[in-house]
Order: structure tokens, then sequence, then C-alpha cells
């Protein structure tokens, strides 16, 4: 997993090669190498009392930093919205087109009529859709089953002030979508969006 066309992930800068010659037979099943973009973290972190401050200005590339350890936090600017999530958890690598496909999404949503108050964001991840698509919409629900994901997605909507608009599932989407028509989730004032980037990461649950 490689963020290879931005300038800090270029391997013959950060990698140990030493280390990985030394240490690259004993891995019987195969390894990664990790090389994820990634914003410096923000400091102070955001947080549901203090959000992130969308009139904050964009780093250049250049201060952009390399992460390689798969467990450690990377952070990603998506228009005026910030997010945070593990560095090898799914996230769209080619982040040149982030803001351009939640575009395309928001603007499919706003021909719908009557227009949807409450969004359902299947296979949600780390809340992408759901949190960058939130100003159209009174509430936004998350579904996801992995429970990593789900974590991320709740620091992720407090970190941009969403905590209270906001409600995050875990669970396989269809077991789910029974009980959101109790919480306000109707079928006619409702949109859904399906990841489908997700859902083959997870075949089992298509």
């Amino acid at each position: 997993m490689a963020h290879l066309g931005t300038p800090r992930s270029n391997p013959s800068s950060c990698l140990n090669t030493s280390l990985i010659k030394s240490t690259i037979w004993s891995f019987k099943r195969g390894a990664t190498l990790l090389l994820r973009d990634s914003l410096p973290a923000p400091s102070p972190l955001p947080t549901q009392l203090q959000p992130f401050d969308p009139s904050t200005p964009l780093l250049p590339e250049s201060e952009h930093v390399t992460e390689t350890n798969h467990r450690n936090q990377v952070y990603e600017r998506v228009g005026p919205y910030i997010f945070q999530f593990a560095a090898g958890s799914f996230f769209q690598n080619n982040n040149s087109i982030l803001i351009p496909l939640t575009e395309y999404v928001k603007e499919a949503i706003s021909t719908t009529l009557p227009k949807p108050t409450h969004l359902v964001d299947t296979y949600c991840g780390s809340g992408l859709f759901g949190i960058t698509l939130s100003d159209q919409f009174d509430r936004v629900a998350g579904v996801e089953i992995s429970s990593d994901s789900i974590k991320a997605a709740k620091v992720n909507a407090e970190m941009n002030g969403l905590g209270e608009k906001t409600e995050w599932l875990c669970g396989k989407a269809e077991d789910i979508f029974g009980g959101l028509p109790e919480q306000g989730f109707e079928g006619g004032k409702s949109c859904v969006v399906v990841d489908v980037s997700l859902i083959f990461r997870y075949p089992a649950h298509k």
C-alpha cells in the first residue's frame, strides 16, 4: 500500500532498506511495505468541544509525512474536514480524488426529490461519506462490520464537531437496517450511500 505519487513517499527516502534486507526472508507468508502519506498530527488534536477549524490553511505536500507502521495513526484533509485512521486501515489511497468523489455523490443526492433529510452511510469505514455529506442532512447514521472502523468514525465525527449529529453502528448492514426506521431513518426521508470499495474488501458480507 503506497502513495508513490507524493514527494514524501519516495521509497528511497523513507524505507529502512537495511532492515528490509535483513528481515525479508523471515516472513513465511510474504510481507507488505507500507508507505502512507499523512498530514502531521494536529496539535492539539481536535475534539467535539474544540473541533477542527475548516479555515485552517492547507499544508503543501512538502510538509506531509510518510508513515510506515500500519498501527500508527495518519491524518487526511478532505475539504473542510479532517480524518484520523490507522495507517494500515482501508481509506482511499489516491487522496487526489477524495474531493471530486465526495462532491460527485453530493451533487447526485442534491437532485433527489423530495430532498432526503437523513443519510445512511453503509460500509462507512472511518466515516468518509457520512462526514463529508453531513452538511446536507439533519441526521447521519454509519453502518460498518469493522469495530475498529466504527471507533475511527466516531472519533472523526467528534473531531469535526459532528458527534451529536451522527450515529455509528457496528454490524452487518442487512441486520442493522431493520432497526433504523425506529431511530428516525424512515425510507421516505432517508438516502443510502453504499461504498462499493468497502463491500469488496469484505466479500463475505455483500
